[in-house]
């Protein structure tokens, strides 16, 4: 009984330092950029399915288009919204960074100098306001309470709920309210696979909620619209920053996909690391590694899930008990985790 408890704490000590954990200094930095590619919508592939140790495999993902987005230090932003999201008397509101958005002129309306505001401590990610300029007027406004979108350590099976309040008075027009409630939970973690290459992710599922408000005060006329819900699937890894994959769906159906491009993937079989090599393959009672140490490993099926582990012996893995099909086999070395695909008669 004592071996198999110890077995058993081994085993989840393993897989705990095999996941991916995303901390504050994963996320991005003021002043930096990131590129990212725009996939095509029009795909069948299944964003949805997640849990630990899972193998995503989007190597299909087609390109539709390039977008790169900058993290602009927040005393770079209009004047009049750093008395918002960059004063020292409030420190809940100190903005780490700023996103711009693209602004949209109207006949008789203009909206410019937009920029979303971000938030970053030790233990969340929060969107914390945003700022825009209407025919001309600035008009700032503090998200409350604010939207935190991670908290940290984030890990699997961590969950979180947020709700958060904003809104916008149009001079001599309207008033816009915003509601939204966040659910996110981290529901796997594995690895996922690109155009690009393959790296070890954690998987954060959103749910949000948003409701709409127009109120016209001349015309004593106030009502809400409430959207549909839309779930945003992100894949994060060490030290990326943004996610390296992003989807977001409404109804089930795909509204944008962007991902970045590894040029330095980690985890699996890189030009310039450790790759991982295995013989036969085919196999029937067993395959030889490349590694002489006695590793951690494991075996997943072709669907990602975990079907034996153990220790690389010599280099040798015993696949006698297993039946004829395609699988993957995952070792983890110090700071990597390789893996290779094989089949089995």
């Amino acid at each position: 009984m004592n071996k198999l408890l110890l077995l058993l704490s081994v085993f989840s000590s393993l897989l705990l330092n095999a996941q991916t954990i995303i901390t504050a200094d994963d996320m991005p930095l003021a002043g930096t950029s990131e590129d990212f590619i725009i996939g095509n919508t029009f795909t069948f592939l299944d964003f949805q399915s997640s849990e630990e140790n899972f193998n995503w495999d989007f190597a299909d993902l087609q390109e539709f288009t390039v977008t790169s987005e900058e993290y602009v230090p927040v005393e770079q932003t209009p004047f009049l919204y750093q008395f918002l999201f960059n004063s020292p008397f409030n420190e809940e509101y100190q903005a780490s960074y700023a996103l711009g958005e693209d602004g949209l002129d109207l006949e008789g309306l203009s909206f410019t100098d937009v920029y979303n505001y971000y938030k970053v401590t030790d233990d969340q990610f929060s969107a914390i306001g945003q700022g825009l300029t209407f025919n001309g007027i600035p008009l700032p406004s503090q998200l409350s309470p604010v939207d935190v979108i991670y908290e940290f350590p984030m890990q699997y099976g961590n969950t979180h709920e947020s709700y958060s309040e904003a809104f916008f008075v149009f001079p001599t027009l309207m008033i816009y309210k915003l509601k939204q409630d966040r659910v996110t939970e981290a529901d796997g973690w594995g690895t996922l696979t690109l155009p690009s290459g393959s790296i070890d992710c954690l998987r954060v599922k959103h749910s949000l909620n948003i409701t709409d408000s127009l109120v016209f005060p001349q015309a004593e006329i106030d009502f809400e619209i409430p959207r549909p819900e839309e779930i945003v699937y992100q894949w994060l890894a060490a030290d990326y920053g943004a996610p390296i994959l992003e989807v977001r769906q409404v109804f089930g159906l795909n509204t944008s996909i962007r991902y970045q491009v590894l040029e330095e993937a980690s985890s699996v079989d890189e030009e310039n690391s450790l790759t991982l090599e295995i013989r036969p393959n085919p196999s029937t009672d067993f395959i030889q590694t490349n590694l002489s140490r006695n590793c951690p490993y494991w075996i997943l099926d072709s669907n990602g899930r975990m079907v034996t582990d153990g220790k690389l012996n010599a280099g040798y893995v015993s696949t006698s008990s297993l039946h004829a099909g395609n699988y993957f086999l995952k070792v983890q070395l110090e700071k990597q985790i390789l893996t290779k695909q094989f089949s089995v008669h």
